[in-house]
């Protein structure tokens, strides 16, 4: 079941291929790392008439755009909390602007209430691109919350007190008739579940890294490898190493440590020359959550030998 209507992003390509889909709007997202199957992605985006990209800084996706729609940073706008579920409380904050837009961005809701304008289609309440301000849309966001925008703007921090446990949890799991805790689809495939290969590749995350953002942190792409699987394979510690799946390769940078068990090959998920997603494939799909596999994907290790 799909969440808004949304699509799977393996699909993609496909889509594109088959001309379903000429033109694409990616709202500020790394699609070049964050989508399966990279060596096949690439090629779709270039296919599209229109592939336009609301960013604040260049990447490797904004360089495949037709258009790019620069848009305020977030010291460049004022802003309420919206993922609250990731927040230890039931609160929402308040932050004006600290500085002036450079050049000429624009709001991000701008650029769409724009858009819609042009396409002819009435917005509503969401945001008149000739008279509204970001609070004024802010204050639409805020309009079902149980604070009221202006006082949140007035103090910056609204908070409500936890109900834990929460009855909607429980009213939810009652609608669905109780915890379903071994559904016949996941025993299946528990059920089919084939040896495993030699070497897997099983992703991680890295802390000065966030998704395929902050770069300039200079985190390092590091390959975590047993030594005795790195002997097996003659790939030495701090050494380049081609990382080898059925759909692509990567190269990164051999970390040799006994904490990670034989058999896995840990990569961090983010970056553009080691991307983990050059080893994926849009085609391996789990059927439950429509993703694509990223974990588990048997691969090969190699010695990096540069060519003279």
């Amino acid at each position: 079941q799909a969440f808004i209507n949304e699509w799977p992003c393996a699909v993609l390509p496909d889509e594109i291929a088959a001309g379903n889909i000429r033109a694409l709007i990616n709202v500020g997202g790394s699609l070049v790392t964050c989508m399966p199957e990279t060596g096949t992605l690439i090629p779709a985006l270039q296919n599209l008439e229109v592939f336009a990209t609301t960013e604040i800084i260049d990447n490797e996706t904004t360089q495949l755009a037709t258009h790019v729609l620069p848009t305020k940073d977030p010291l460049e706008r004022p802003d309420i909390t919206i993922h609250d579920v990731l927040s230890s409380r039931v609160s929402v904050q308040y932050t004006p602007a600290v500085v002036n837009p450079v050049g000429e961005r624009r709001s991000m809701w701008w650029v769409f209430a724009e858009l819609g304008r042009r396409l002819g289609y009435d917005l509503g309440n969401l945001g008149d691109p000739a008279s509204s301000s970001d609070d004024d849309v802010l204050a639409v966001l805020l309009s079902g919350a149980r604070t009221k925008y202006d006082d949140v703007a007035a103090t910056g921090w609204a908070e409500a007190p936890q109900q834990l446990p929460a009855p909607w949890v429980d009213e939810h799991i009652a609608r669905m008739g109780g915890w379903r805790l071994a559904p016949p689809l996941l025993v299946d495939q528990l059920a089919a579940l084939e040896p495993t290969p030699q070497l897997v590749m099983v992703p991680r995350r890295q802390r000065k890294k966030l998704n395929g953002q902050l770069d300039f942190l200079g985190e390092r792409a590091d390959i975590l490898i047993h030594p005795d699987d790195g002997a097996d394979a003659g790939v030495e510690d701090g050494t380049p190493v081609i990382v080898r799946s059925a759909n692509g390769e990567l190269t990164g940078v051999a970390k040799l440590d006994d904490s990670i068990r034989r058999g896995a090959v840990s990569i961090p998920h983010g970056h553009h020359d080691a991307n983990a997603n050059r080893l994926t494939s849009k085609d391996d799909i789990d059927v439950v959550t429509g993703m694509v596999r990223y974990s588990g994907i048997a691969v090969s290790l190699h010695p990096f030998t540069q060519l003279t």
